[in-house]
């Protein structure tokens, strides 16, 4: 009899030594999940940066066609190429995010050499977001509140005293969005002031297909960055990609919330504050 005891506890040790991982598992996926709105099951957002003129051009058609919101990502420089259409833009409530003043990025890339990052210092930094922003919301009257690393790089200096800036960020904007990465982002998790920004120039619709429902696994946020869109080239988000790609997002049954950095950002941060409770 207390044989039989003692080899009973044995099995109810083994299997909650079993069971106990997975349970642990189960809430740790549950934490980092997120309900989005309206029972979709991953989201999405477009962005496109350096103001460049086939974004009005080609793409806000396009977005106006389908009534998607995307995210720009300016310089204000570059503006003046089709003014009014980006004040067009900024009215229809299209999301104008910060993408510095100069472009700064590695000097090992020749052409910003007069801005290279390795030669910048923090404050530099904080002066082209601060200049950006206070010139794009002069010309067009919204203030930016998300943030493109420009080539997706986050430091200034070299060697010992190479510094991230990715801090001045989090304190200036509500997100930032790299460049070139590879994953979606984990709602509950991921770091806002670095969020991963995945390539979509020169991407197939099945390519792009594929992205989302790899993220819709696990609930996830997928953030797609481009350049120019039309026909195929350098730095390109194809028209005829971009327009597939949005009748298959407004498509009720793929369960898709296509919206801008910026909404997907507040959604989110709302999220994390109602888990933490009061």
């Amino acid at each position: 009899m207390r044989q039989n005891r003692s080899s009973t506890y044995l099995l109810i040790l083994t299997l909650a030594s079993l069971l106990i991982p997975r349970c642990e598992l189960r809430a740790q996926k549950a934490a980092r999940a997120v309900h989005w709105p309206e029972g979709k099951r991953v989201a999405v957002s477009l962005s496109f940066d350096d103001a460049r003129a086939s974004q009005m051009d080609v793409g806000l058609p396009l977005f106006d066609k389908y009534g998607v919101k995307v995210t720009f990502y300016v310089n204000p420089r570059s503006l003046d190429k089709r003014l009014d259409t980006w004040k067009d833009a900024a009215a229809k409530g299209y999301e104008i995010g910060n993408h510095s003043t100069s472009h700064p990025c590695s000097g090992n890339f020749s052409w910003s050499s007069e801005h290279a990052l390795e030669n910048y210092t923090l404050a530099m930094m904080e002066n082209e977001m601060d200049s950006a922003n206070t010139d794009t919301e002069r010309i067009l009257h919204v203030k930016p509140t998300t943030f493109a690393y420009p080539c997706g790089e986050k430091f200034v200096g070299r060697g010992l005293n190479t510094k991230s800036y990715v801090p001045l960020v989090a304190k200036r904007f509500r997100a930032g969005r790299g460049f070139r990465d590879e994953a979606a982002n984990s709602p509950m998790f991921c770091d806002m002031a670095q969020i991963f920004g995945v390539d979509s120039d020169g991407m197939s619709f099945e390519e792009m297909k594929k992205a989302v429902l790899a993220a819709g696994k696990d609930g996830a946020w997928l953030v797609l960055a481009g350049h120019e869109i039309g026909t195929p080239g350098n730095q390109t988000t194809e028209a005829a990609v971009l327009e597939q790609f949005l009748k298959y997002a407004k498509d009720p049954a793929n369960g898709i919330w296509l919206d801008t950095v910026d909404n997907i950002s507040k959604f989110i941060l709302a999220q994390r504050d109602f888990v933490k409770g009061p």
